[in-house]
Order: C-alpha cells, then sequence, then structure tokens
C-alpha cells in the first residue's frame, strides 16, 4: 500500500498538468487570501494555465501511460 503511494506521489510530481494546476491555485488562493491581487489579474494567469492543461491533456491523448519510476510492478 505504501509502495503504491510513493509511486503515485512520485508520478504526480513529475506531471506538467499538476504543477501547472498548482500554479493556479496558488494564484486563484493568493487572491481569496487577502493579498492584493485582483480579479483580472488572476484570469490573466488562470487562463494560460488552463489552456495548458488542456493542451497537454490532447497531446497527452492516446499516448500510453508511461512505467512508474523504478521499474513496473
Amino acid at each position: 500500500m505504501r509502495k503504491a503511494m510513493v509511486q503515485a506521489l512520485t508520478g504526480l510530481l513529475g506531471s506538467k498538468k499538476a504543477w501547472m494546476a498548482v500554479t493556479g491555485a496558488i494564484a486563484a488562493g493568493a487572491m481569496r487570501l487577502g493579498f492584493d491581487v485582483d480579479a483580472n489579474t488572476v484570469g490573466l494567469i488562470l487562463s494560460p494555465i488552463l489552456t495548458a492543461i488542456i493542451g497537454q491533456g490532447v497531446a497527452d491523448h492516446g499516448k500510453p501511460a508511461s512505467s512508474p519510476p523504478g521499474g513496473a510492478s
């Protein structure tokens, strides 16, 4: 169970889509937490991030899943 969890987290850390989503969440969270960021700025940050996530998903569509680091099991 633990090995599967570590492999899943390792795979997530290597994911471009995951890092883009984290970046977008930080930008949106900054506005919600009261930092001096207006909604238009957050929109300007999130639009290309969402476009990149969708584009990466389209590019990945049909590709075989890569084997987890350290070999398959």
